[in-house]
C-alpha cells in the first residue's frame, strides 16, 4: 500500500507540474496539430460511426480546410483491443509530429451508441472493466491499467479548455461534458494516451477523447462538421 500511494502521490505532482507548464506554454502556442483517430467493429456494433468518420475526415477538409493555427497530421482507426490500442499508439508517437514547434493533440472518437448527443470526455480512470471481450477476447475486470499509477480510483484529466469549448460548439450543436468515459476500450486508449502526454512530451501535447452518437441519431455529415469545429475550436483557445 505504501508503495501504491508514492506512486499516486508522484503521478499528482507531474500532473500538476505539467499543468503549469502547460499554462505558460499554451500562450505561446503557434499552432496546434492533431493525430485523429476512430474505433472500428466491436461486439454488436458492425459499422462504427468513428470508423467513417476517420476514414473520410482527410476527403472532408480538402473542401472544408481548417484555418493556419490547426492541421491534423494523422487520420487512423484502431482496433477495439487494448493490446492493439497499446501497440498503434507506440507506433504512432513515434511517427506523428514531426514539428516540434507545433502543440500537438491527441484527438480519439468512439461510438456511445445509447446517447444523442456528443460527449467531450474530461476525465479517463485507470481502470479496466470490460463489459464484453474486446477483439482480441480479454475482458479483463475491475484492474488497474497501470498498476504502478496506485488504484483503479486514480484518474487522469484532459487539461485543455473543455468548458470553453464545449460553451462554444453549444451554439451549433448538441453537446455536453462527461466525466465518464465507461471502463471499456473508449477509457483504456484515453488513459494510455493521457499519461502518455504526461510522461513522453509533458510540455507539447495534451489529449481528448470524444463519444458520438450513431448515425440514426446525428447524420453522417453534420458529425464530419462536428469534428472540424471542435479542432478550430480547440486551436482557437490553444492559439489566441
Amino acid at each position: 500500500f505504501a508503495g501504491a500511494a508514492v506512486a499516486a502521490a508522484t503521478l499528482a505532482k507531474s500532473i500538476y507540474d505539467f499543468y503549469m507548464k502547460g499554462q505558460r506554454r499554451r500562450k505561446k502556442a503557434r499552432r496546434v496539430v492533431f493525430a485523429l483517430t476512430g474505433f472500428g467493429k466491436f461486439d454488436n456494433v458492425e459499422i462504427n460511426p468513428t470508423d467513417v468518420i476517420v476514414k473520410k475526415f482527410p476527403s472532408y477538409l480538402e473542401e472544408n480546410p481548417l484555418p493556419f493555427e490547426a492541421a491534423v497530421d494523422r487520420c487512423l482507426v484502431m482496433e477495439v483491443s487494448a493490446e492493439g490500442c497499446k501497440e498503434r499508439l507506440s507506433a504512432m508517437h513515434k511517427t506523428c509530429f514531426r514539428d516540434h514547434e507545433d502543440f500537438r493533440v491527441w484527438l480519439h472518437l468512439g461510438v456511445a451508441a445509447s446517447k444523442e448527443e456528443f460527449q467531450l470526455e474530461q476525465v479517463a480512470w485507470n481502470e479496466a472493466d470490460f463489459r464484453c471481450p474486446d477483439e482480441r477476447g480479454w475482458q479483463p475486470s475491475k484492474q488497474p491499467i497501470f498498476s504502478e499509477d496506485g488504484p483503479i480510483s486514480q484518474q487522469m484529466k484532459s487539461l485543455l479548455p473543455i468548458r470553453r469549448i464545449c460553451s462554444a460548439l453549444r451554439k451549433n450543436f448538441r453537446v455536453k461534458i462527461s466525466c465518464d468515459p465507461g471502463r471499456f476500450v473508449c477509457n483504456w486508449i484515453y488513459y494510455c494516451s493521457l499519461r502518455s502526454c504526461r510522461t513522453e512530451d509533458p510540455e507539447g501535447s495534451d489529449s481528448l477523447f470524444v463519444h458520438v452518437p450513431p448515425f440514426s441519431c446525428i447524420e453522417e455529415g453534420e458529425q464530419l462538421k462536428f469534428i472540424h469545429n471542435l479542432i478550430c475550436q480547440i486551436a482557437t483557445n490553444l492559439t489566441s
